[in-house]
């Protein structure tokens, strides 16, 4: 019960920091770290040296194409290159804790992390509005370490410009936000 209030706690305060440090930077200002993801960069005052912070477990969105999507050569590139342009985002929407809350809260549920599959891409005035659907990874005491869950119908979607990815919003179809789903080992 205590492990997984502090893991609440924790994704409770980094999403806030850093959504918070995302409003304040520059896009420019960003660098890579050498997992090759996208921090915002710090300094501390004393030198010029940059400053790291990582949390203390990997809660990124891992993004892929829909598998079982029939896409031509060229949609398919496409395709694979939302995915790139969104895998490994720590950013983790309050709409997403809110859908998956039974999980969250859950005293037989720890999210171990994050994947996404690419379902749609529309090209907008903007760039191109990317439709993922999105499920956590859960180590769970009654169905083990590796537990996929069974029925969850849940969507994020994201503006992705030149340099820029701002989520946009979610979408629950089935109207299942807050639900308990049952899951199965593998």
């Amino acid at each position: 019960m205590f492990r997984k209030f502090v893991a609440v706690l924790v994704v409770t305060v980094l999403v806030s920091c850093f959504a918070a440090e995302m409003n304040a930077q520059d896009p420019a200002n960003l660098v890579a770290d050498n997992a090759g993801q996208q921090q915002p960069e710090s300094k501390d005052s004393n030198s010029d040296q940059l400053q790291y912070t990582s949390p203390p477990f990997d809660l990124s969105l891992f993004v892929d194409v829909d598998p079982g999507l029939q896409l031509d050569a060229n949609t398919m590139a496409l395709y694979q290159q939302m995915a790139s342009t969104l895998n490994g985002s720590a950013l983790v929407p309050q709409d997403r804790l809110t859908y998956y809350s039974a999980h969250v809260n859950s005293n037989t549920d720890t999210i171990r992390g994050w994947s996404g599959y690419v379902e749609n891409v529309q090209a907008n005035c903007y760039g191109y509005l990317v439709t993922i659907r999105v499920q956590p990874g859960i180590s769970s005491t009654t169905t083990g370490p590796s537990t996929l869950l069974v029925g969850p119908n849940y969507y994020e979607q994201y503006q992705v410009g030149n340099c820029t990815v701002d989520y946009q919003g979610f979408l629950d179809p089935d109207g299942t936000s807050g639900q308990q789903f049952s899951g199965i080992g593998l």
